[in-house]
């Protein structure tokens, strides 16, 4: 006992594991000393373990590209996978003694309809790990292309490309629930080791109010639903506080959107809609992180059904770790690391010189805007990026952007290959070339926007 104590204050795989240990034969008294000595150690380290495990939470998501959508997941490690519900299971036992997952009902961290998502989609992965288990005869937790079509034949999908994509957009949907309601669950378990004082009650909040904002968590009204089926560009006014105010979605408001999304998609295209979207893709700040919850709760998809068409849309080729739609936020996120001179794979000097690049331009909103645009036309007949450009165009045009910002990101869209093939193909000592992009740019504006989308 005194070793297996000494072994769990030093090694937190050997904590977590005694943890979760359940008695199935031996000494009794062993078991009752070791519950005592070990129960004795948890109440007096709550915080610094939860913390360490929290620690461990964020390196993991940092190690494995920290979103849902990578081409190659790993079932158990990736954000969204089994590892994910592990931890908030511990966080919740080692704070309020939780004994298994129906404690997250017992303790009132989570609604019976998240519980039954929850669980629902963390047997869905467990079924695809065992699987992949089956198929290689070994432990294996990859969902490699290789894989991906095994897996896909055993859930009763195709074989060919559009039979993979349907199977991962399952996976990534049960993922995205793992990963937000395990992250709910972690939050309330943490509140417990300094409990805060609620300031409101939900019997109090007004009928029109649709949402509250309470500890940066947004809450939905008691009558958002009927709200939003009268007024449902609401929705986006739901994303544009979490935008301004830094603040997440509470799981019950995340579902409720969620549903909307998938009931009520075509209602929810409004000119209302449409123009407050435009109104949020103008606000750079902490705008991938919107769009990336936007998306998550489909309703980025039913605004723009071109994006829902690219969710789980494969890339496959050398220079995409991440689905399309992903790899269309992240490109948005790479932006606002050179706004915020932040972590890059550039040197510092780079990093500088990207950062003075961005602040001389004009209406940084549409370099933004052609990032989160620029491989909206994968997928479709002809070169994704004149088709792309259309497409843009379009969307932007419902969403009341002025004829000069929308030519401007057109143009951005059906040139952001540019570059790269004139450096990589061309003669880039011919003065000829030069000319031929000066003249292609017109503007010095646009030459230093094609120049950081680049």
């Amino acid at each position: 006992v005194g070793e297996t104590i000494k072994l769990s204050q030093t090694e937190i795989s050997v904590f977590t594991n005694i943890l979760q240990r359940r008695f199935l034969c031996g000494d009794e008294e062993v078991e009752v000393e070791l519950s005592k000595k070990f129960k004795k150690f948890v109440e007096e380290n709550k915080k610094n373990i939860s913390f360490e495990l929290m620690a461990i939470r964020n390196e993991r998501y940092k190690k494995f590209y920290g979103t849902v959508y990578y081409q190659e997941p790993n079932v158990k490690e990736s954000k969204g996978g089994l590892r994910d519900l592990h931890e908030a299971f511990w966080i919740s036992k080692v704070c309020l003694g939780t004994e298994n997952y129906y404690g997250f009902l017992e303790k009132r961290l989570i609604d019976y309809q998240n519980f039954r998502d929850l669980i629902s989609a963390y047997d869905f992965l467990l079924t695809v790990r065992n699987h992949l288990h089956f198929i290689s005869g070994r432990k294996s937790d990859i969902l490699s292309f290789e894989m991906q079509k095994i897996v896909a034949k055993h859930f009763g999908f195709e074989e060919d490309r559009k039979g993979v994509e349907k199977f991962l957009k399952n996976y990534f949907s049960s993922a995205t629930e793992v990963a937000i309601i395990s992250r709910e669950i972690i939050r309330k378990s943490l509140e417990e080791l300094e409990p805060k004082k609620k300031h409101f009650f939900v019997s109090s909040i007004p009928k029109n109010v649709p949402f509250v904002v309470e500890e940066g968590v947004v809450y939905p009204g008691k009558n958002l639903e009927e709200l939003l089926a009268k007024t449902p560009s609401i929705a986006v006014d739901c994303f544009k506080i979490v935008q301004s105010k830094g603040a997440k979605l509470s799981p019950s408001l995340f579902s409720i959107l969620r549903t909307f999304a998938h009931t009520y998609k075509d209602a929810l295209r409004t000119k209302e809609s449409m123009k407050k979207l435009g109104e949020l893709l103008k606000t750079t700040n902490r705008l991938s992180y919107t769009l990336e919850l936007m998306h998550d709760t489909r309703i980025l998809g039913a605004l723009i059904p071109d994006f829902e068409r690219l969710r789980g849309h494969f890339q496959y080729d050398t220079y995409h770790k991440f689905t399309t739609d992903m790899h269309l936020i992240f490109t948005v996120r790479e932006l606002e690391k050179i706004k915020e001179k932040g972590t890059t794979t550039t040197s510092v000097k780079e990093k500088q010189s990207f950062y003075r690049i961005l602040q001389d331009i004009e209406n940084p909103h549409t370099l933004f805007i052609s990032a989160l645009f620029h491989d909206i036309g994968k997928g479709k007949r002809g070169k994704h990026e004149n088709v792309g450009s259309v497409i843009a165009g379009r969307y932007l045009k419902e969403m009341n952007f002025s004829q000069e910002e929308i030519s401007e990101v057109k143009w951005l869209i059906r040139n952001h290959l540019l570059m790269s093939k004139l450096a990589f193909r061309r003669d880039v000592s011919d003065p000829s070339l030069a000319e031929s992009l000066k003249k292609e740019c017109k503007t010095e504006d646009n030459l230093k926007k094609l120049f950081l989308l680049t």
